[in-house]
């Protein structure tokens, strides 16, 4: 297991913050309950190897409040649609330059290449770079990280869109904005050393669990669970839809071409011959016809339960939309634009089929009564005398 504090290290400024002296001296950019400013970030990286662990930090990454931070190299992920987990594709350029592919339709999971480690008076929050969300990336979540965490952690990242999307490994893709807590107050004495916090302060300053500071692997966090999106599956079910009315449509337009051509030949030519095929085509098209019903139903109660997963999935979307900032929602639909087109054609597409399916089912009642009033005609010929 990767050790997530250097040797030596005076584990007592976990709790006790290092600047409170300076805070309560009204020192600024250093209040409780206030987002830490640049040179905030910098000192306690700088000085006391908190927030993250200062050999991998990058002065130039901190922004005016807060720090951007790069994915690690090949340990990027996404579930397939059978729940297995496999690693992300990593292409590479003249320039060895790498970039992870998040699959158009997909839900991924990116590993931070920092090492976080946040006292017990601190909390985190992460969010997208702009500039991926402006390619269709939404941030699976964006929680508060709990006071006294320490580790690696992973990036969930939606791909919402019809076309991969590229995050090189060489860029920052997140960015981290830090938060004093209250005041921590030490009513039960001094710890001396990690455990012994936990071991008097457990009950009382509810400190994050210590199992969560062992995960190392995405399966240590997924746990039993299998997330992957849901979205490409929706498509492709409603493609299926069309297809299937297509078809349907087509087997009775078949029918229907079957029953004129012979109709028209009865007409021309009363023959026993004909009448038999028209009776066994009649046959043939009331089993075709009851086949489509049964079909019609099949489809119906498919689309209908369909339709229910794509509002459902669009409720979800429209709602982490509404919570977001306003840029991000611009970004947001221009980017999604095209899958909901996609989406919107195909439901058409099957709306269009069913209306085609229904014109034909009636044009065949239609038929149908024609056919028995033929076959009538026809009986009532034979029983006459000749």
């Amino acid at each position: 297991m990767e050790p997530l504090f250097p040797k030596n290290f005076p584990f007592e400024i976990l709790w006790k913050d290092p600047l409170e002296k300076e805070r309560n001296e009204g020192a600024p950019g250093s209040f409780v309950g206030a987002i830490l400013r640049a040179e905030v970030i910098e000192r306690y990286v700088r000085d006391f190897n908190l927030i993250v662990d200062n050999s991998g930090f990058e002065r130039e990454r901190v922004k005016g409040a807060s720090y951007s931070m790069r994915p690690a190299p090949h340990d990027g992920w996404i579930v397939d649609e059978f729940g297995a987990i496999k690693s992300l594709t990593i292409e590479t350029d003249g320039a060895n330059r790498e970039w992870y592919i998040a699959p158009k339709n997909s839900f991924v999971f990116i590993r931070l290449a920092e090492l976080l480690r946040l006292p017990f008076y601190m909390i985190a929050r992460f969010n997208l770079k702009i500039r991926y969300v402006y390619q269709g990336l939404l941030l699976g979540t964006g929680p508060q990280i709990d006071p006294g965490y320490a580790g690696r952690i992973f990036i969930p990242l939606h791909n919402l869109t019809s076309e991969p999307v590229s995050i090189y490994t060489d860029e920052t893709f997140v960015s981290f904005d830090f938060e004093l807590t209250t005041p921590l107050e030490l009513d039960k004495g001094d710890p001396s050393n990690r455990d012994e916090f936990y071991k008097i302060y457990l009950d009382s300053k509810r400190p994050i669990d210590r199992a969560k500071l062992e995960r190392q692997a995405l399966r240590d966090y997924l746990g039993e669970s299998k997330p992957h999106s849901s979205l490409e599956v929706l498509q492709n079910e409603l493609k299926a839809l069309s297809e299937g009315a297509k078809q349907n449509v087509q087997i009775m337009q078949t029918a229907q071409t079957d029953v004129y051509r012979v109709l028209g030949e009865v007409r021309s030519e009363h023959n026993r011959t004909r009448w038999i095929e028209l009776g066994a085509l009649l046959a043939f098209l009331v089993a075709v016809v009851a086949i489509v019903v049964a079909f019609n139903q099949i489809f119906h109660d498919d689309l209908l339960a369909t339709r229910g997963r794509v509002d459902e999935l669009s409720a979800k979307v429209d709602k982490s939309g509404s919570d977001a900032e306003t840029e991000f929602n611009r970004a947001l639909d221009s980017r999604l634009a095209d899958s909901q087109r996609e989406t919107k054609k195909i439901l058409e597409d099957i709306a269009t089929q069913r209306k085609e399916l229904e014109r034909v089912s009636k044009e065949n009642e239609v038929l149908k009564k024609q056919i028995e009033a033929l076959l009538k005609q026809n009986r009532d010929q034979r029983k006459q005398p000749r």
